[in-house]
């Protein structure tokens, strides 16, 4: 049993007849410490967690995880480090087992595992390692990359390749069993399912026995041990997708989502949701405590139902400069969230934070010319600090998008609204907007602008419900085409 505060951070769990465990929260909904049994973590500034009862953890500069380490190690156990590509998708797994006669962790590798994707459906796992006893792959003092286990997907969840999240899609394993070079004694799996895509059962291809049962919490933990070949099946510990369809780093107990990794054990993410509170106001709860209902694809955003609404194949973000003003007045976080929320009917959320910077006419005229500093003095005296701000060009860094804001202006004589995109500035494009006020039918300027940007300079459209309509839009619509998600969704800024 279950109990939550009002925001979602879990107060206590019971299960049968044992003490309850409780939790205690601080107020940006981190757990600080456990009782029953009695443990204590700590966060670094981004909110990552870096220390549990058990392990230690670091992160790289974009927040993802880059190591796990036993605080206390002894023998069987390994210290794993991380390497991602562009897209976030981790592309390696390296660990090194202790050495207890040595007292440190050895320099030589246990498992070197390199990962191949199509979008985010894992195809390949492949040995990193670089052998030199026959197994067969690349020359000495070079990764053999000999296959470990090969992957089939089919429809997800959602009812396509992977809008989904590949949840519930994986139809086969083929194991090479340790013995890549004698396919004789390959092993080959089909994945059964429960009704929200977690892995139930693996039967063997050749005989159709069951090699592998699992059940789980509705958080991930497993129900029995999967290291108990006699209760789970002689395949259910070497299996590494289970739950939701994930990958599980057996050693860290952690259930990686692709963004973010899922620990069973409070049932919450190890860190911060990179989409801020667009997912809601609690930024550490997975599938809005209700996993039962809701699945997370890829460690971002909650899908609606049982499985995302999202129609296309994959899931793409944009990434504001960290400079960006994001709620320095009353209505720019609003705004930045409504983008979002356009942006999804093409998979691209729209994400960003930063600080709020006073008034500076000299660094407005630098920005946008002094036109829109003349019209700003000419219908309104020198704004407040509150009314309006701007960003300055510090930590701006390729393939992010930078917005310079002017929020809640009065221009009678003007209209609508006073606005400018396409302004040149190295390395990336840069929307620039002002708005006249916070009205409704005004609220989508700022998701229009962003889109010349992000479609590379298109031509405004006739339709007035379309999100690249001049002037006057339906406030509430901005609806795309699907030419114009598809271009959206190449643009260099989309990740």
């Amino acid at each position: 049993m279950y109990d939550y505060d009002p925001i979602g951070n879990r107060q206590s769990y019971t299960e049968g007849a044992a003490p309850p465990t409780t939790y205690t929260t601080n107020n940006v909904n981190k757990y600080p410490s456990t009782a029953d049994p009695a443990e204590s973590f700590l966060y670094d500034k981004d909110g990552n967690l870096i220390e549990d009862g058990d392990l230690l953890y670091s992160w790289d500069f974009e927040n993802r995880l880059e190591s796990v380490v036993p605080k206390s190690p002894g023998p069987g156990d390994v210290l794993l480090m991380f390497e991602y590509d562009y897209e976030m998708r981790r592309v390696r797994k390296v660990a090194y087992p202790w050495h207890d006669a040595l007292g440190d962790w050895s320099t030589t590798p246990s498992r070197d595992i390199r990962f191949v994707y199509d979008g985010w459906n894992l195809l390949l796992e492949l040995d990193g390692r670089d052998l030199t006893d026959g197994s067969g792959g690349g020359p000495d003092g070079q990764p053999d990359n000999t296959v470990i286990r090969k992957y089939t997907w089919g429809l997800d969840l959602s009812g396509t390749l992977q809008a989904a999240g590949g949840i519930g899609g994986l139809l086969a394993v083929e194991d090479a069993n340790a013995t890549p070079m004698n396919p004789a004694d390959d092993l080959r799996y089909l994945y059964l399912y429960d009704a929200n895509g977690n892995v139930g059962q693996l039967t063997d291809l050749t005989d159709g026995s069951v090699d592998a049962k699992y059940e789980y919490d509705p958080y991930g933990n497993a129900m029995s041990d999967p290291a108990d070949a006699g209760t789970s099946g002689p395949y259910a510990d070497a299996n590494p997708i289970r739950f939701s369809t994930k990958y599980v780093d057996e050693a860290a107990s952690h259930i990686d989502y692709g963004y973010r990794r899922l620990v069973a054990n409070p049932g919450r993410w190890l860190s911060r949701d990179p989409l801020q509170e667009a997912d809601g106001p609690n930024v550490y709860l997975f599938a809005h405590n209700a996993p039962i209902l809701h699945v997370d694809p890829i460690g971002l955003k909650t899908g609606k139902g049982k499985y995302a609404d999202c129609g296309c194949v994959g899931w793409k973000v944009v990434k504001i400069s960290s400079s960006i003003l994001y709620g320095a007045n009353d209505t720019l976080s609003e705004d930045t969230k409504l983008a979002s929320d356009i942006y999804e009917q093409c998979c691209v959320w729209i994400f960003g934070g930063g600080r709020k910077i006073v008034w500076n006419q000299q660094l407005t005229e630098s920005i946008i010319g002094k036109d829109l500093t003349l019209a700003l003095h000419a219908f309104k005296a020198p704004p407040t600090k509150e009314e309006k701000a701007l960003t300055s060009e510090q930590s701006v860094t390729d393939n992010f998008l930078y917005v310079y804001y002017v929020k809640q202006l009065d221009f009678p004589a003007i209209g609508a609204s006073y606005s400018f995109s396409q302004i040149s500035r190295p390395p990336a494009p840069a929307a620039v907007v002002a708005t006249r006020s916070a009205l409704p039918r005004y609220r989508q300027v700022l998701a229009h602008e962003m889109g010349h940007v992000l479609l590379d300079g298109v031509d405004h459209h006739s339709d007035p419900a379309n999100l690249m309509a001049r002037g006057d839009v339906n406030a509430g619509k901005g609806l795309l085409e699907e030419s114009q998600c598809d271009k959206i969704r190449k643009s260099p800024l989309v990740r």
